[in-house]
């Protein structure tokens, strides 16, 4: 598959997955986030997906930190989480690039806007480090010119982000996956 031709759908996908694979692992961290068995079934969704359509390699995209942060994890934890997370990934394949979504401003969470924007620097830093780690910052664009989250983009539970959001995305998301990964084509 090229890069070109990466669609809404499987950039969601990758989303979803990362954001899944990140609460799994979450586990050996000290329990803090819970019962990680709780995702199983949707694991296992995933597993059968990936048999009946296997996702294209090389093209890993997290997202983390805003369940979290609502949960009460400090952003320090958040990024012990991301870092097992990338040292897993990186043991099986050495040279994958990971790239991560920076957490997203909602009014539903506008109070704990200061420590998403905490892990998030935290996280761009941490991928400044690495050339395997990509920071691509979706917060800025979802934000309008009072520095608030856009009411627009957001379903009525102002949490959870309607098309409009994750066009906004994949606008941003989808010319950086194609520009890195063509390099190594």
């Amino acid at each position: 598959m090229r890069y070109n031709k990466i669609s809404i759908t499987k950039i969601f996908l990758l989303f979803i997955i990362g954001s899944i694979t990140i609460s799994c692992a979450k586990k050996a961290i000290e329990n803090d986030y819970g019962d990680p068995t709780v995702f199983e079934d949707s694991i296992e969704q995933f597993e059968i997906a990936d048999k009946q359509f296997p996702p294209s390699s090389g093209a890993v995209v997290i997202y983390e930190g805003d369940n979290d942060i609502a949960q009460g994890i400090p952003p320090r934890k958040i990024i012990e989480s991301f870092t097992e997370v990338i040292n897993k990934i990186h043991k099986q394949l050495q040279q994958c690039r990971i790239y991560f979504s920076s957490i997203k401003p909602s009014a539903s969470r506008w109070n704990m806007w200061p420590k998403m924007v905490q892990t998030n620097k935290l996280i761009a830093e941490k991928c400044a480090n690495d050339g395997r780690l990509i920071f691509v910052d979706v917060s800025t664009a979802m934000l309008n010119e009072d520095g608030k989250p856009r009411d627009e983009i957001f379903l009525s539970d102002e949490l959870h982000m309607n098309r409009a959001g994750y066009e906004i995305w994949t606008n941003i998301l989808k010319p950086i996956l194609i520009e890195t990964e063509l390099r190594y084509e």
